[in-house]
């Protein structure tokens, strides 16, 4: 008899209004409602606020990690905090707590 094989389970992950916002909460401690104004999109607004604190922040910089490695613990509560308080929100923080307990997982083996 043959096993069959499962599908891979797939979580859905969302940051509203972007992905920055969870960068940001690294910062921040804030919920605001970010909106389209004046031409600039909601995204823009928060890479503005995230920049202001993040100078060189960039797409993609595979440093970004690292530099925010010591502020993680305080963005994934933020996080938390701000799915029930915000029009903004970011799930991101299950993303990384997984990862955290497979490293850990892996460093104890």
């Amino acid at each position: 008899m043959r096993k069959q094989r499962q599908s891979p389970k797939i979580h859905l992950v969302l940051s509203t209004p972007c992905f920055e916002y969870w960068l940001l909460l690294h910062f921040k401690d804030t919920t605001k409602s970010y909106r389209g104004l004046h031409r600039r999109s909601a995204c823009a607004q928060v890479i503005e606020e995230l920049k202001s604190d993040l100078r060189d922040y960039r797409k993609n910089d595979s440093r970004l990690f690292k530099e925010l490695e010591e502020r993680m613990p305080v963005a994934i509560e933020r996080a938390k905090r701000s799915r029930e308080e915000g029009a903004s929100s970011t799930e991101v923080w299950r993303l990384v707590e997984r990862l955290l307990a497979l490293a850990a997982t892996a460093d104890s083996n």
